[in-house]
């Protein structure tokens, strides 16, 4: 009996042995699995999302590539425009012959603290006010630029203008220089003024006698072709 005792004993001990290694392989191999397969899934993610980032990065490096192509490369030639002329002559003055300037209209893409800037057509009577176009004339114009004294217009106020084309540009010059004497000046009356035809561009200027003569002598010196249409005094 004892000994029949100590057999079912033995078969149920090794029963529960077999049991318990089960449970062990069991919760053993899929853990393993489970995590070969997360390893090759976060793998093949990360690989995945560095081939995106590389795609993107060359796309975004192809955009500003072509963004900043220079104008040049582009085979546009701005030589010959107002803003071109005006920073030429500008690019001429030696450091103690330069005053505060300002160029260009009050919009972000134009306005230029430090030189020379690009002034928008589209407000004919400002552009009457600020340089002596009159606005009559500002329909025949195809681009502007301008180049003041910071402190006061009447010091130095120079403009460039492009005549369109097809357009009479001595006798758009001729109403400028008579708009410029007839008007009724404020905060001083300038000495002088000049205006210069180069091309299809009208030059025009005012100001004190000294910077006036200094601007025709940078700009005749930059733009030998540069023919003085006008230069008189201004007198009240």
């Amino acid at each position: 009996m004892m000994k029949k005792s100590m057999i079912t004993l033995l078969a149920a001990l090794m029963a529960l042995g077999l049991i318990s290694c089960s449970n062990n392989n069991a919760g053993t191999e899929p853990a393993d699995t489970t995590a070969a397969v997360t390893t090759t899934e976060a793998t093949t993610t990360e690989a995945t999302e560095t081939e995106a980032a590389a795609e993107t990065t060359t796309e975004a490096t192809d955009a500003a590539t072509e963004t900043t192509t220079p104008a040049s490369d582009a085979g546009i030639d701005e030589s010959g425009t107002p803003l071109a002329i005006l920073s030429t002559v500008w690019a001429s003055y030696q450091e103690d012959e330069k005053f505060p300037p300002v160029g260009g209209d009050f919009s972000e893409a134009n306005n230029n603290p430090n030189g020379p800037g690009r002034y928008d057509l589209s407000d004919a009577e400002a552009i009457d006010s600020m340089f002596g176009m009159p606005q009559a004339s500002v329909a025949k114009l195809e681009d502007a630029a301008s180049l003041m004294h910071m402190m006061n217009a009447n010091t130095f106020t120079g403009s460039t203008f492009l005549v369109k084309d097809g357009e009479d540009v001595n006798a758009i010059a001729e109403e400028m220089h008579n708009n410029i004497l007839s008007r009724q000046w404020m905060c001083g009356i300038p000495d002088k003024t000049v205006l210069f035809v180069i091309d299809n561009n009208i030059i025009a200027a005012f100001g004190e006698r000294g910077i006036i003569d200094n601007f025709k002598s940078k700009l005749t010196a930059a733009y030998p072709d540069a023919v003085t249409a006008f230069e008189s005094d201004i007198t009240g």
